[in-house]
């Protein structure tokens, strides 16, 4: 089976590109150019805000499990062997991913190797290798199971989230930090059904979240706040190294997988990096319009760790439909769990659509989705280089927000003005412990020719579970 990278053809097209690098001032491999103490504890940061006597539900979810990840290419069945879920109705991705129960991946069969059976016979607790879970070949395996890393930040003073069938696994110490006086202004009072787990040792007690267990009120946002603003400066300074457009979508984001095209599109992000600083800056140009993921398996290949940022400079938002995006390490049949981030998709203005990622039928794997409007002084402006200054606004016209799946599982984190989840499995990939960040390259020209290419990366591993 062949695999298209980032230099092959596809039918008579020949995709090109021509790279200027930037200079770099000093750099450590595997790094981001930002500190990201506070911004990794969280799976959701929700930062929008509402006013006095007028709260804002800026994080809802609804048959979500967060922090757990309890059957990769979920079935929408229930198992035995899954930790106690609230669900009333199941994420199902089986039918995009995995229509033929057992069998591996291969042309008009499924997309994935189905390793491991639908539930309730399913190897729950299980990294997804092989033999494990469903696996995507070229990609690197999902971690099946709980790693409690559901945590949840909500930043504004007048900011609330609701609930309904649904379990957040986290950190008893953080778990959902509310900038609220008292734990019953954090949550709606309509919220219903929901579960909060901080015991391995005793999976089958949770407490009921919608008493207030697992929520932490009178959380000072100030130093979280104070990164996203560092961070999103850090990121609009980089210079460019790849522009993709809507031809590139159209031609290697539209129906290829091994199910419907033979192969999965393999993106190589090794060439993008042209300065070898670990780092692939690539900006999104699609005129004016939605950058459309469809129907694709799409894997980030690296081999030296690098790691991409992917920002909007010209377009309204991002749609995955019934897409999978997964880091690769170069081997077919990878045993390398995914547990830390490899690329974030970045925005930071509102261009006309409230929705700026929309998620339906995808799995994400080491990819982060962030929406940092909130911090841009010219929120109608993309990848304005003015000093980040956050603000939430209150204009219901112009908030911006992260539709994190319906009918979603995967490792990634969210950050929005709101962020909301539906019929989905999430745990939270972060960014390596042990990462001091490196100094910003000097920004530089480029000149890209053809349709364009694209890639990401991946940063140190974690341990899996701690």
């Amino acid at each position: 089976m062949m695999n298209k990278s980032i230099f092959s053809t596809k039918s008579t097209l020949l995709y090109s590109a021509a790279f200027l690098g930037a200079s770099l001032i000093s750099f450590q491999s595997h790094a981001v150019p930002f500190t990201t103490t506070e911004i990794s504890k969280y799976l959701v940061i929700a930062t929008g805000d509402g006013t006095n006597g007028d709260n804002f539900e800026s994080f809802n979810m609804s048959n979500v499990e967060i922090g757990a990840d309890q059957e990769v290419v979920s079935s929408g069945q229930n198992s035995p062997q899954q930790v106690f879920q609230s669900f009333t109705s199941k994420p199902d991705l089986t039918g995009d991913y995995v229509p033929n129960d057992g069998a591996n991946a291969a042309p008009s069969g499924n997309r994935w190797d189905d390793n491991d059976p639908d539930a309730p016979n399913d190897t729950v607790g299980v990294p997804d290798t092989l033999p494990g879970g469903p696996t995507l070949p070229g990609a690197r395996p999902l971690f099946e199971g709980r790693d409690f890393s559901g945590n949840v930040a909500l930043t504004g003073e007048f900011a609330e989230f609701g609930t309904s069938n649904s379990d957040v696994h986290a950190d008893s110490n953080i778990g959902i930090q509310c900038n609220r006086a008292s734990v019953s202004d954090c949550i709606n009072v309509s919220s219903t059904n929901s579960f909060f787990d901080i015991s391995a040792a005793d999976p089958d007690n949770p407490e009921n979240l919608n008493t207030g267990y697992g929520i932490n009120a009178g959380f000072d946002p100030t130093s979280l706040t104070d990164e996203l603003e560092d961070a999103r400066d850090s990121i609009v300074s980089l210079g460019t190294e790849l522009v993709l457009d809507e031809n590139y979508a159209n031609n290697f984001l539209t129906n290829n997988n091994i199910k419907d095209s033979g192969a999965p599109t393999i993106l190589d992000l090794d060439a993008i990096d042209t300065n070898n600083d670990g780092i692939a800056v690539i900006d999104i140009d699609v005129d004016g319009s939605s950058f459309n993921i469809n129907n694709t398996d799409w894997i980030l290949q690296t081999t030296n760790d690098v790691f991409a940022i992917i920002r909007m400079a010209d377009g309204t938002g991002f749609d995955f439909s019934n897409s999978s995006v997964m880091l690769g390490d170069g081997t077919n049949n990878s045993t390398d769990v995914i547990d830390e981030l490899g690329a974030i998709f970045f925005m930071d203005a509102y261009k006309g659509t409230n929705t700026l990622f929309e998620l339906s039928n995808t799995i994400l794997g080491g990819v982060a989705l962030w929406d940092l409007t909130d911090f841009n002084p010219n929120r109608n402006q993309l990848l304005s280089n003015a000093p980040s200054v956050f603000d939430p606004g209150f204009d219901e016209d112009n908030r911006t927000v992260i539709n994190a799946g319906q009918n979603a599982q995967g490792c990634s984190q969210f950050i929005s003005n709101q962020v909301l989840m539906s019929d989905a499995r999430w745990n939270r990939c972060d960014f390596a412990e042990d990462d001091p960040g490196i100094e910003i390259p000097e920004p530089s020209t480029i000149a890209i020719f053809g349709f364009g290419l694209i890639a990401f990366g991946t940063v140190r591993r974690r341990a899996l579970l701690k």
